[in-house]
């Protein structure tokens, strides 16, 4: 985790699935406590992810101030195609770069 200013940085990779997602939580609680304004998640590593892990990463940026979203970086291709299947990705922002893990 890094923090820039008002936003906070978060990278997230390797298997992310439901025996994660009690540690992801707190990572982000403990990211999101000095109320930024802003959340980047970096997934560029990702090599797998579930529906749950990608909902709890959405639902960080609701800890955000009004109007703010999650931005989600570089997400591995695995990480996009959860992201665009489950509906999730019309709720964060997705900056894309070189594909990671997964990605070809």
């Amino acid at each position: 985790m890094r923090t820039a200013g008002q936003t906070v940085i978060v990278l997230v990779s390797g298997a992310v699935d439901v025996t994660a997602l009690p540690a992801l939580g707190e990572y982000l609680a403990r990211a999101l406590g000095s109320q930024p304004a802003h959340l980047i998640v970096d997934m560029g590593g990702v090599t797998f992810i579930d529906c749950a892990t990608a909902r709890l990463i959405i639902r960080a940026g609701q800890s955000l101030p009004p109007g703010g979203r999650v931005l989600i970086r570089r997400p591995s291709a695995i990480a996009r195609q959860v992201l665009d299947l489950t509906g999730l990705a019309r709720h964060c922002d997705i900056e894309a770069g070189p594909a990671g893990p997964s990605g070809t």
